[in-house]
């Protein structure tokens, strides 16, 4: 077997492995939601006990990523894609732990009465850019990468509105207080698992067309359509 077979054979292995953790994690976060929208107590800790198989497959494609680097020393296009795994590896990862955080706030409200907010607009935008960016990895497509980048304004505009009105609603009732505090922090972690989409996305573009965005400035030109492997 040729170095470049092997290679090939790896790599194929290895993005398997990462495609799978992205699938996992948007699972993950899809229940969590659904834990909170729907007051589902048992999806709520479905999302919670199953968080150890997350940082397992972390744990697996991180030392995979080792494997790699010290029997091929890889360059070009493989050294990007390796360093990249690993970043969106742990992106991944921590969109997980946002879920888990989602879950473990609407166990305490499931039982209280429920605030008048709703949240499922803020969430179903959450969902949308982490579905587009585990589905631009499955592609290697840049144009849905971008699609997620484009999202990111919106993102942040919902958290800011959504933090006003929990704001809002703690100040008309005292008693209100500690459900609105569940609610700022499942609002903060969907804004987390939007921005932890974001750099997944970015480090796509990077590894498929070399260019590093993580910086840019509104208005400046991003890239749009895949180029050859360099």
């Amino acid at each position: 077997m040729t170095i470049k077979h092997f290679f090939d054979e790896e790599y194929d292995k290895l993005r398997q492995h990462i495609i799978t953790m992205g699938t996992e994690v948007e699972q993950q976060l899809y229940r969590a939601i659904d834990a909170h929208i729907n007051y589902d107590e048992q999806a709520a800790d479905c999302v919670i006990s199953y968080d150890q198989a997350i940082d397992k497959m972390e744990i697996e494609i991180d030392e995979l990523c080792v494997k790699l680097f010290a029997k091929l020393q890889p360059i070009a296009y493989d050294l990007r894609f390796l360093t990249s795994v690993i970043k969106i590896n742990n992106d991944f990862e921590r969109i997980g732990d946002q879920a888990v955080s989602i879950a473990r706030h609407a166990l305490y409200l499931i039982p209280r009465p429920r605030l008048a907010i709703d949240l499922l607009p803020m969430a179903a935008l959450a969902k949308e850019m982490v579905h587009r960016v585990v589905d631009a990895l499955v592609n290697n497509n840049i144009a849905f990468a971008q699609e997620v980048l484009m999202l990111e304004e919106r993102m942040d505009k919902y958290e800011v509105d959504y933090m006003g009105e929990i704001i809002g609603v703690m100040k008309e009732d005292p008693k209100n207080i500690k459900r609105g505090i569940s609610f700022m922090f499942i609002t903060r972690c969907l804004e987390k698992a939007g921005d932890l989409s974001t750099n997944v996305a970015e480090d796509i573009v990077f590894y498929m067309n070399a260019k590093d965005i993580r910086h840019m400035k509104s208005g400046e030109e991003k890239p749009l359509k895949d180029q050859e492997r360099i």
